[in-house]
């Protein structure tokens, strides 16, 4: 006798179970619950953001700047930030420098000192990890091409 298979798939995680083992379905929508709990895609005026963690021990994202976009010119309180660039060339200002950024640098950016990125002639993509205390409302905007406060 044979029992149907369940397949579910999700992003980078595949079951495959058989249908009567409900306590292997129990779990994996446990795991599950707990992975998306933080996950997040969230669209912005300057590109996307993809969030994987939120408040563990770090919160984890990687950052999409669109081309000729600038995210705003602001500061954090309660987190430092470091930028590791996985592609394609941008400019980022860090204080009172601003320079040029491509695949492989990092960058360090200390609480309460002002920082942004600029995409240049295509997407630039950054893993960002925050450590601290994590919040959206703790970003201080200094200036904003799209009116945000």
């Amino acid at each position: 006798m044979a029992f149907p298979l369940v397949v579910i798939f999700f992003k980078d995680t595949i079951l495959i179970t058989y249908s009567k083992k409900t306590y292997i379905l129990y779990k994996f929508n446990l795991i599950m619950k707990k992975r998306l709990k933080n996950h997040l895609v969230d669209k912005r005026p300057w590109g996307e953001f993809e969030q994987f963690t939120l408040n563990e021990k770090t919160s984890v994202k990687i950052l999409t700047i669109n081309p000729k976009k600038r995210n705003s010119l602001q500061i954090h309180k309660n987190r430092n930030e470091y930028w590791h660039f996985l592609d394609n060339p941008a400019k980022v200002t860090v204080g009172n420098k601003t320079w040029l950024v491509k695949k492989g640098d990092s960058v360090f950016v200390p609480k309460n000192i002002k920082h942004r990125t600029r995409g240049l002639s295509k997407p630039s993509r950054f893993l960002e990890i925050s450590f601290g205390n994590f919040n959206e409302k703790d970003i201080k905007r200094l200036e904003d091409d799209f009116n945000r406060k």
